[in-house]
């Protein structure tokens, strides 16, 4: 028996895949404006007070998602265009190429996201329900 081929994505009559109209169309390309990098959980005064010094840089927060806590750099990537499509997409670094767009949390702004902190006030208010 001979086996179909894989479906082929949609293409624009440009060639880029179809799943890019909702990048540059719809969520304004949220995955290209920021940078998260899991970090550890806080168990001392002194990662509190590392958190907190974080979280008094404007652009900065600290969020969990799942069991994994992040910090998050709001910054928008240099290679997107004033049209959210990406300037260099044929040679854009292996991580964006990796990326699943269909995780994209356009579906689902929170995802899993269970904390979100983003200023100092969020940390001690975040705190202060851990000591109860």
């Amino acid at each position: 028996m001979a086996r179909r081929p894989p479906p082929k994505t949609p293409l624009f009559r440009d060639g880029r895949p179809d799943w890019l109209k909702q990048c540059t169309k719809l969520c304004g390309a949220r995955c290209c404006r920021y940078v998260a990098l899991p970090i550890d959980a806080p168990r001392t005064v002194r990662d509190f007070d590392d958190w907190r010094w974080y979280l008094s840089h404007e652009g900065i927060s600290i969020y969990k998602a799942g069991n994994t806590w992040h910090i998050c750099f709001e910054t928008r990537c240099r290679n997107l265009l004033p049209d959210n499509r990406c300037d260099i997409y044929e040679t854009r670094p292996a991580i964006c190429k990796e990326y699943d767009p269909g995780e994209c949390e356009w579906h689902d702004p929170k995802g899993a996201t269970s904390i979100e902190l983003r200023s100092p006030e969020d940390l001690a208010a975040w705190r202060a329900t851990k000591r109860r």
